[in-house]
């Protein structure tokens, strides 16, 4: 049986979205980037005491060059988790969300943006110990 014209109607323009959960999803999304980046400045100086002047380097900072299992490794695996956690709840939510344009937008983005920062962030730190001086025993 051939499906008429009338049947195949496009969704509405504003279908599934929801302004309010637009506005929290932006706040959500800046504030967990807001605070990634500064506990990040923190682990990378409190817990794996990199001195202020090492945090600008080029094309890295120079604490990033240690060949140990340092917290901000921890802390990059993290993000990538917590992002992970977001983009299979954007999933979830595109899929039987209340407003799936709204919800799963927002916490695709996010998830995206936190998982591709921590995984860049972490490919730098492997790509500066690969490449760094060996030193003292490790020669």
């Amino acid at each position: 049986m051939p499906i008429e014209p009338d049947h195949d109607v496009p969704s509405e323009r504003d279908a599934g979205r929801n302004a309010p959960r637009e506005r929290r999803w932006g706040i959500i999304g800046g504030l967990t980037g807001s605070a990634f980046g500064a506990l990040a400045f923190v682990v990378a100086v409190q817990f794996d005491h990199a001195p202020l002047a090492d945090l600008i380097g080029s094309p890295y900072p120079p604490f990033l060059e240690a060949r140990r299992v340092l917290s901000f490794d921890w802390f990059l695996l993290a993000g990538l988790t917590v992002g992970f956690g977001f983009l299979v709840y954007g999933v979830v939510a595109l899929h039987s969300g209340r407003y799936p344009r709204s919800d799963g937008y927002g916490s695709v983005l996010t998830g995206a943006i936190l998982t591709a920062l921590s995984g860049a962030i972490l490919f730098t730190r492997l790509w500066a110990v690969l490449h760094a001086p060996l030193t003292g025993a490790a020669q």
